[in-house]
């Protein structure tokens, strides 16, 4: 891996004084031009941290590192603990370059903060770039790990509660931990960072904040694709944009904003700015390190685990009622067609042959997909026509039938049999044999969109048994396996016309 960047922090200054300086008592002091070298310096915060070395076990080489303790710490009780690691410009630095660069680390040790929450704070300074951009990381991450399981044997550290965070590459390699150890944080604060976003999937079981400046492409694209990857596994993210130039009481009333929807994952964009704009705003909002003080580990893990728990119980109880709908289909169906057969062997008609051929298609079909829970639309489609055919054969000169349909994908999952329901009905209630009678069938799919009409004369008095039998057992199905996006309208249009029309538009089609 390679050294550092080329960030340094003099540790000198020199003053000039260009101008009198008049005291309040009325003492003047002559400008003379002379230059006036620091001879101290004094880091606020910083200077609070002491500095200590670990010895890799897996290299032997030394980790510097920067850990501050609460001012009145007490070994009889425990400690949250902050890990701040740096960005990619202070590897193989002096052991402090950590702790000016922003206020990742020092904002956690600040006076006003560790009065919110006290806790120990730890700043590494790397010898090496521990990640890079091609995903490539070095052991230094391992032996970060490790580092912090030592530390709880020399700290009252509570293990419960040990965060992590960092810009850039210290955002990349907090991810890459929580990866490899995700019992071992309670929680996360990634700062204009990025990682391969096909990876993030399992980490949407963290408590995750992002926060990244407009203006940094990169980190905001890359981490907008894992925010996409998570809510398509069902998990809500809080995403928000904020002016980042607002005064600090301001961006904490936008981080009380987006804690107060409840979600374990945010996601915010500060307005303008640039990749290290974000390193120096990101880490002091108080509503942020209220949000993450929150958490412990095994609160939100345990809570995520019932979740999905509860998800799979779901699953299971709709798979088996979709079972229990579709069996029902099967014996009505079965009666249907056979009494169409059963009517041509009575008048000896010499369609009973074709229509013994279509039966068996169409009993192949029903057992090949019915325990299937897609099947394509070209598939159903078929389908619908062979039902249609044997049909036609029993039907005499008043009957009009048609059945039109233009498909864009053919390979379109839909739910087997779960369309013939309404063409069965239409045969069923719409068909006379001495009075002029029509069923008309309409198919229409495009995009994410799918439109199924039936419009059919009316002979018989549709029954509430029938109804709830065929039509409600359909909405049901519609209900489970498209929840919102679908629309099934149905009913008598007019004296002696009865329409059904089922709407489907969602991207799953």
């Amino acid at each position: 891996m390679e050294h550092g960047g080329d960030d340094e922090y003099p540790g000198n200054a020199v003053v000039v004084q260009t101008a009198d300086i008049k005291t309040t008592k009325g003492t003047t002091y002559k400008a003379d031009g002379i230059p006036l070298p620091s001879t101290a310096e004094r880091c606020l915060v910083a200077d609070d941290f002491k500095q200590e070395e670990f010895v890799s076990p897996y290299t032997g080489q030394v980790l510097p590192y920067n850990i501050y303790l609460p001012e009145d710490y007490n070994p009889e009780e425990q400690y949250p603990l902050v890990l701040f690691i740096h960005d990619a410009g202070v590897p193989s630095g002096p052991i402090k370059h950590t702790l000016y660069q922003g206020n990742g680390a020092t904002s956690w040790a600040e006076p006003k903060a560790q009065a919110r929450h006290k806790c120990i704070v730890v700043a590494s300074e790397y010898p090496f770039i521990t990640i890079d951009d091609n995903w490539n990381y070095s052991h230094h991450l391992d032996a970060t790990i490790a580092l912090l399981k030592d530390l709880q044997t020399r700290y009252s550290i509570d293990p419960a509660r040990i965060y992590t965070m960092g810009q850039s590459m210290g955002c990349m390699s907090s991810i890459v931990m929580m990866l490899k150890e995700p019992e071992l944080f309670a929680g996360a604060l990634l700062v204009a960072g990025k990682w391969n976003p096909t990876l993030m999937g399992p980490l949407a079981g963290q408590n995750i904040w992002i926060i990244s400046c407009e203006g940094d492409a990169s980190s905001n694209t890359l981490q907008g694709e894992a925010v996409a990857l998570w809510r398509s596994q069902g998990n809500a993210v809080t995403e928000a944009t904020w002016n980042m130039t607002l005064p600090a009481m301001q961006l904490s009333e936008e981080a009380d904003k987006m804690r107060a929807d409840g979600n374990h994952l945010l996601f915010t964009h500060l307005t303008g700015g640039n990749h290290r704009a974000t390193w120096f705003v990101a880490y002091g909002i108080k509503g942020v390190q209220d949000w993450l003080f929150c958490f412990a580990v095994g609160m939100l893990t345990e809570a995520y685990r019932q979740r999905l728990a509860r998800e799979k119980v779901e699953y299971e109880r709709n798979k088996a009622e979709l079972a229990l709908y579709k069996a029902q289909i099967k014996p009505h169906f079965l009666f249907n067609t056979l009494n169409t057969i059963y009517g041509l062997l009575i008048m000896h008609s010499d369609k009973t042959e074709a229509a013994l051929e279509r039966f068996i298609n169409l009993t192949k079909y029903m057992y090949n997909n019915a325990n299937m829970e897609f099947i394509s639309l070209a598939e159903e489609v078929e389908y619908i026509g062979q039902y249609i055919d044997l049909q036609r054969l029993r039907l005499n000169e008043y009957a009009d039938v048609s059945f039109s349909h233009r498909v864009e994908n053919e390979a379109m999952p839909i739910p087997p049999m779960l369309l013939i329901t309404f063409v069965e009905n239409a045969f069923k209630y719409g068909i006379s044999s001495n009075e002029p009678c029509f069923i008309h069938i309409r198919l229409n799919q495009q995009g994410h969109h799918f439109d199924f009409e039936v419009t059919n004369s009316v002979f018989k008095r549709i029954t509430g048994t029938s109804q709830q039998m065929g039509i409600e057992n359909c909405r049901r199905r519609l209900s489970l396996l498209y929840p919102n996006h679908y629309q099934l309208d149905c009913g008598l249009c007019k004296e002696g016309v009865f329409h059904v029309r089922l709407e489907l538009n969602t991207p799953q089609i």
